[in-house]
């Protein structure tokens, strides 16, 4: 019998019932052997079982597979658009407070926001991705539990959070390493997104569904699991990482990349008013928590 950590905590806490759960996918992008499902009742996605997925799977990962990259270079130019993102968007959050970024990656966002903190440091568990971000020297512990208690003002976890198979004891570890009054920051993808719940794009979400994603939050899911770790005054806010462009070329084509092979339909203001039409309707692909640390 095939285990479900996710299955039964969305349970165990009464966000989902038995017979909340719908299978919406009959297999994941890597693997015909784990179904996708819904929960009618929290509005999350989650793989059919969550027993073939540990922390020993991203130790000794390849590095380009890590960003599904073809060179280190292009897996730099990957990320290159969500780091500066996330420096715009949290630079004052972090600024003159000691950051720690968990999952730090190759240490792009990291990098960027260090260049606003105290002091930095980062968690990364994949052996050659910790490699790439120390050659930007950083400091990236392989575990959480090398960095001391107590000891920052604000962890993120940038597109980490729905790998985790045990997310509220994982949670208690982070608010462990931060100091009272401090912040979690969490951003994932989210189960809304607009090309899954709405246009229902096949191409998508052969494309999107992944033995890596344990679940696809939604925001009553990402809330109560903070709270379930100990933080106090969650507040959750969608953000739309993909432009109308985007979505036009997976309708058309099938196929990633629309954001940048049909930036000729892009525009500064068009895409900051979709991101607010998708946010108003909370359909965006991505939410953002944060959240206290209780003084």
């Amino acid at each position: 019998m095939t285990q479900n950590r996710i299955k039964d905590l969305l349970i165990q806490l009464d966000l989902s019932a038995p017979g909340s759960f719908v299978q919406i996918f009959d297999r994941v992008r890597d693997r015909d052997d784990i179904a996708v499902l819904r929960c009618n009742k929290s509005g999350a996605i989650l793989l059919s079982r969550t027993d073939h997925m540990e922390i020993s799977h991203y130790q000794e990962k390849e590095v380009l597979s890590y960003y599904n990259a073809d060179s280190v270079q292009s897996a730099v130019l990957k990320t290159e658009i969500d780091d500066s993102r996330r420096e715009a968007m949290f630079k004052d959050l972090v600024r003159n407070k000691t950051l720690l970024d968990v999952g730090c990656g190759g240490g792009g966002s990291l990098k960027k926001l260090s260049a606003y903190a105290k002091s930095a440091v980062g968690v990364e568990p994949q052996r050659l991705a910790r490699g790439l971000a120390e050659n930007l020297g950083l400091d990236v512990k392989a575990d959480i539990k090398e960095v001391p208690e107590a000891s920052c003002d604000v962890a993120t976890l940038f597109h980490v959070y729905e790998h985790i198979t045990d997310p509220v004891e994982f949670l208690k570890l982070v608010r462990s390493r931060i100091r009272p009054g401090g912040k979690v920051l969490i951003e994932v993808p989210h189960s809304g997104d607009f090309l899954i719940s709405f246009l229902a794009c096949e191409a998508f979400m052969k494309h999107t569904f992944w033995s890596e994603h344990i679940i696809l939050h939604s925001r009553v899911t990402l809330e109560r699991f903070a709270r379930e770790a100990g933080f106090v005054n969650p507040v959750i806010r969608g953000y739309q990482r993909y432009p109308l462009a985007n979505h036009l070329h997976w309708l058309s084509n099938g196929q990633p990349g629309g954001h940048l092979n049909w930036s000729f339909l892009r525009d500064e203001q068009l895409d900051a008013a979709y991101t607010s039409v998708l946010a108003n309707l909370n359909l965006t692909d991505t939410i953002i928590l944060e959240a206290s640390n209780p003084l």
